[in-house]
């Protein structure tokens, strides 16, 4: 039993890293918290949920939530982040992001309603390990949680790309005096997280099964945390979801569960209480 306890908390905290591994490197290259990632991760899945819906297989769904996150991503740039400039309101671009997240959340509630949808997964079957019953499914998530670290990692830390964006995180004037494009950037930066945030919406609809309007608020608030509290750096954030998930998934099958979805947010506040900055607040890419 505790066993399997283990295996579901890797599974939500995989989900979760995913998640979190967008939003910092959205606050390493833009400096901002993006309060529309829940919402772009979920209308990504009700586009997985309509590619499966036509008759679609799991890849034709996953490319169809990668690709709906990395457009959304970019329509959000261009439309509600770039006309912002140079502003010194660091309230500005958070307040538009909030405002942008109620769109998108208002446009699915009108489009597929109120109700949940259940999500037309695959029958996937599993194996006795140790005395716990694992699904290939779990396994699955899990894998594409931790390559998508090692491709990142490699992406980061040993392409000519790569250095572009981590000298645009780390001084960006400068990057710019030797000839980085820094729009373009902030560009990819964008449209790749928001994919990273597809990709999570896929992974939430098949490990849960359904799709709301509703889906991406609560997971995104969760990474939202991880990052606050352990700072924006990649591998900082997935490890960090990791373990959210781990210790949500422990405490309520041992203890109290139901209070497992405030649990991320006491500790926010805990930490928050000592170290106002939280454990590690430069945004770095590493």
């Amino acid at each position: 039993m505790f066993f399997e306890q283990l295996v579901n908390g890797l599974v939500l905290g995989a989900i979760y890293a995913l998640i979190a591994v967008g939003y910092s490197l959205q606050l390493s290259i833009l400096r901002i918290y993006n309060l529309a990632h829940g919402e772009i991760m979920m209308l990504s899945a009700f586009a997985a949920y309509g590619a499966m819906s036509a008759g679609g297989g799991i890849m034709a769904a996953t490319a169809a939530a990668l690709a709906a996150g990395a457009v959304l991503g970019l329509l959000l740039e261009r439309l509600a982040l770039r006309p912002l400039g140079q502003s010194t309101d660091a309230l500005a671009p958070l307040i538009v992001t909030i405002g942008v997240g109620a769109l998108l959340q208002a446009a699915a509630v009108r489009m597929f309603g109120y109700e949940q949808r259940a999500f037309p997964r695959p029958t996937i079957s599993g194996f006795d390990l140790g005395g716990a019953w694992v699904t290939w499914l779990q396994v699955i998530i899990l894998a594409v949680g931790i390559v998508t670290l090692i491709a990142l990692n490699l992406l980061v830390h040993s392409t000519r790309f790569g250095r572009a964006v981590r000298a645009t995180a780390e001084l960006p004037t400068i990057a710019r005096a030797f000839g980085v494009d820094i729009g373009r950037v902030k560009l990819a930066a964008v449209a790749g997280s928001s994919a990273l945030g597809g990709l999570a919406g896929m992974l939430i609809v098949l490990n849960f099964g359904v799709v709301t309007p509703f889906i991406g608020a609560t997971f995104a608030l969760k990474a939202l945390v991880v990052v606050i509290v352990g700072g924006s750096s990649i591998n900082g954030a997935f490890f960090g979801g990791l373990l959210l998930g781990l210790i949500e998934v422990v405490v309520a099958g041992q203890l109290m569960s139901e209070y497992k979805d405030a649990l991320a947010y006491g500790i926010l506040i805990v930490v928050l209480a000592f170290r106002p900055h939280g454990l590690a607040p430069a945004p770095q890419l590493r």
